[in-house]
């Protein structure tokens, strides 16, 4: 996911990037500065239920901002430097959607065809 996550993480003022299941697992993570807490040490799933109907969200501090887009699976956290353009970070987001949701795809269990055909051949019985 560090490909991903590169270009969005090379912006000007972005400080890092959580990505975060629907339950709050932690996906992904990269800082770019160290933070004052160990984040898997956060209980997430409180904080994602609060924002489950929130699409996107720019909250705003006197010491940065947080930017944060649900996303196919989960949502991302982006926390920010004053200052940032958040048109760039939106821009950024949505050209990762389409990936996260062929990853998120891809984790989906199939039954796949040779298996499909077993289960149903009449001969294996």
């Amino acid at each position: 996911m560090d490909e991903l996550f590169r270009d969005l993480l090379n912006q000007d003022k972005v400080i890092g990037v959580i990505y975060l299941s629907l339950e709050g697992k932690i996906l992904y993570h990269k800082l770019l500065k160290p933070a004052d807490r160990d984040l898997a040490s956060i209980n997430w799933q409180p904080f994602v239920q609060s924002i489950s109907h929130i699409r996107e969200a720019d909250l705003l501090f006197s010491g940065g901002r947080f930017y944060i887009r649900q996303a196919h699976g989960g949502f991302i956290i982006i926390p920010l430097e004053n200052g940032v353009q958040p048109a760039m970070i939106r821009l950024s987001c949505d050209l990762i959607m389409p990936s996260l949701k062929q990853l998120e795809d891809k984790k989906k269990p199939g039954l796949g065809l040779g298996k499909l055909i077993r289960s149903y051949n009449p001969l294996n019985k």
